[in-house]
């Protein structure tokens, strides 16, 4: 189901058009957009995370720039037992096809490409660091339905799911927990 949208006409003024975005970014955010560097979340408006769009091919979007092109770094060849070898590949294997059977993600060289982006190391790392909070909130039996509700808009905000118009379920409980630890 397609959410609000709303076209606005600037004409052929660019200026227009990025004072707009500005005006926009701001009201939803409650945050600068040329001050993002220093971007503050705050209760109720959006925040800010970043993500490596994908484009077609399941690649993330990149623009090259001559000044600071990477040299292409090769993988160095592990003298591995061959045994253990396979171990690594089977382990692999078996991760991805959970992963990808649970959600529509795909594994790359670059992180885990979602339907909303790519996720990298970091935001993979803030998630599970978020997850630890509520797993201790839960363990705790005192936390209040709107520290349930806090956690687990963070965690969603860090972890984009694709649910549609339905909310997430609140991570109130080691049942859920458990299923998006094991994501």
């Amino acid at each position: 189901e397609p959410g609000q949208s709303k076209l606005l006409s600037f004409g052929s003024s660019l200026d227009a058009a990025v004072a707009g975005f500005k005006r926009k970014f701001s009201d939803k955010t409650r945050n600068q957009w040329d001050q993002r560097e220093s971007f503050q979340a705050k209760p109720g408006k959006y925040t800010l995370i970043k993500v490596k769009l994908a484009v077609a091919g399941g690649s993330p979007a990149r623009t090259p720039s001559p000044a600071r092109k990477k040299p292409a770094t090769k993988r160095p060849k592990l003298d591995l037992d061959p045994k253990l070898a396979e171990l690594l590949k089977y382990i692999y294997a078996e991760a991805k096809q959970s992963l990808t059977t649970t959600v529509n993600v795909e594994i790359t060289a670059e992180g885990i490409n979602t339907p909303l982006g790519v996720l990298d190391t970091d935001q993979v790392t803030k998630g599970e660091e978020i997850l630890a909070r509520a797993h201790e909130l839960v363990k705790s039996g005192r936390a209040s339905r709107e520290e349930l509700r806090q956690v687990s808009s963070e965690f969603y905000t860090n972890i984009p799911h694709k649910s549609g118009r339905v909310a997430p379920p609140l991570l109130d409980n080691l049942s859920i927990l458990k299923s998006k630890s094991d994501l």
